[in-house]
């Protein structure tokens, strides 16, 4: 609606003003804060494939593999209900945490247990159960936490959360990387990881006392019991998400050995890095779809497709350059020894575009309660990816497992497009066409420049062509991004007032 003639400003609109500059530069230094985190463990990841070669990679990656499975009867999924029900009801934050943790350490114990059988029963090396312990005590204290962070994320406490991030991230590049230039050995090298869940975890205790104010571990049986049962569809959809994420790894390692687990797990690490910029804005906007799903359809309809065009975007230009550069660049960070993960890094490029776009998508069907829906085609997506694994590894190794992935995670992203497009119509706003020309126009660019220049001049010409499409046909637009960051994080600090 067009206003015409002139508009006062009020004291009250200088107010709100400042405060939305203020949200933006939260939200921006929250953006900066988890880059950077990962960007430093990324880099650490290097370190560690060249300290300890294709093997040691190997059997980190199956450590942290297998352990993440039997993680899952800690986390039990609770993160996105634990943000639904404080940012409802954040009076009874206190009560909800306390219940949690006190429940999630009783289980960490029997979960400990019952993976210390399962290494005895497959006969591992005492090193192997060892990383796996280490794997298992690392990620059992960050899900603890995260009790603590999803609190902060709900009332709109995202700084407090990302800063707690960034320590724990900052520990384990810090202290790992000292202990790998002493030429530690790769378990001692692993207890970062354990210092640095139990720091996540006190951080996330303290600002939550400095949120909420002082309370005492009270345990609420009722409430415990009531949230884990009402988990039980997270838990479920977590368990598959884990399985599909981490199968190809625990299948590599054992077919085809570590040298390949190795090779493919830093293939893997190329592609994922990026991500974590996708699922930090899913983070953002979830809990504003969340409310503009019960109050204004209109206004979830615009972040929802202002997010699908942002992530289509960053997902492309991403897609363009590991096309381009991705053997180049392996070898640069990894070392020759992964020469022959750069072929795997640009048949994953597809992939790596349908994790960007899948983020957006997801979030809205989890907002509209639509998790059971999920939950289905999840596990119609692993049920597929383990059985397309079972007959592809043995036969192609590495390969197979991304032609595995690269089917299931598109069949899944075509449904969950589909559902989406049933309550938003023209996800993308009409931009759609015009983002696939940019993406194979950019992407042919750079694999001719490939033939011609060396690899860093042929990413630097497509990403010239992406930039300068993008912009000349006003696919995204620098005042939409900005508003996207606006109304994700004041839709957060409104959440004492408006989640009610």
């Amino acid at each position: 609606m067009e206003l015409s003639g002139p508009v006062m400003i009020t004291g009250r609109d200088k107010v709100e003003t400042a405060k939305d500059n203020g949200i933006v530069r939260r939200a921006s230094w929250l953006l900066a804060g988890q880059t950077i985190g990962d960007v430093g463990l990324f880099f650490y990841f290097l370190l560690l494939a060249r300290a300890f070669g294709a093997t040691g990679i190997g059997d980190y990656s199956f450590a942290f593999a297998v352990a993440s499975f039997f993680t899952l009867g800690v986390s039990f999924g609770l993160r996105d209900l634990i943000t639904r029900r404080v940012a409802r009801t954040p009076e009874e934050a206190p009560d909800i945490a306390t219940s949690i943790i006190l429940t999630q350490a009783a289980l960490s114990i029997i979960m400990l247990v019952a993976l210390l059988l399962f290494a005895r029963a497959l006969d591992y090396t005492d090193t192997l159960t060892g990383y796996l312990v280490l794997a298992f005590s690392a990620l059992s204290l960050y899900a603890i936490g995260i009790t603590f962070t999803a609190c902060l994320e709900a009332v709109g406490a995202m700084n407090l959360s990302a800063m707690a991030g960034l320590i724990q991230k900052s520990v384990i590049v810090v202290l790992g990387t000292a202990l790998i230039l002493g030429d530690a050995s790769l378990a001692t090298v692993m207890f970062a990881h354990v210092l640095a869940g139990v720091v996540y975890l006190g951080a996330g205790w303290r600002w939550m006392r400095r949120r909420f104010g002082r309370f005492h571990l009270t345990y609420r049986p009722k409430l415990a019991r009531a949230i884990f049962l009402a988990a039980l569809p997270f838990l479920a959809t977590s368990a598959l998400w884990q399985i599909y994420s981490r199968v190809d790894i625990v299948m590599l390692h054992l077919v085809r050995g570590d040298v390949e687990t190795g090779l493919y797990a830093s293939a893997y690490k190329m592609i994922s890095a990026p991500l974590v910029v996708a699922a930090l804005v899913g983070v953002a906007v979830f809990p504003s779809l969340v409310r503009s799903f019960a109050a204004d359809r209109s206004e979830m309809n615009q972040v929802f497709r202002e997010t699908m065009r942002a992530l289509a975007v960053l997902g492309l230009a991403g897609g363009v350059l590991l096309l381009t550069a991705g053997d180049g660049l392996q070898v640069m960070l990894f070392g020759a020894e992964f020469a022959e993960s750069g072929r795997l890094v640009r048949l994953m490029v597809p992939l790596f575009v349908l994790e960007f776009l899948m983020v957006p998508l997801w979030r809205l069907l989890l907002a509209m309660n639509r998790e059971r829906t999920l939950l289905l085609l999840r596990l119609g997506s692993v049920g597929l990816n383990i059985g397309l694994n079972l007959f592809l590894i043995p036969a192609f190794g590495a390969t197979g497992a991304v032609v595995s992935s690269l089917t299931s995670e598109g069949l899944l992203a075509l449904a969950q497009f589909t559902l989406c497009w049933r309550v938003v119509p023209s996800p993308f706003g009409g931009r759609g066409v015009a983002l696939a020309f940019v993406g194979l126009a950019a992407g042919a660019v750079g694999l001719v420049a490939r033939i011609l220049l060396p690899w860093p001049l042929a990413a630097l010409a497509a990403g010239v062509i992406f930039a300068a499409l993008v912009f000349a046909l006003r696919i995204v637009r620098l005042t939409e991004i900005r508003e996207l960051l606006r109304k994700a994080d004041l839709s957060r600090t409104a959440g004492m007032e408006g989640a009610r």
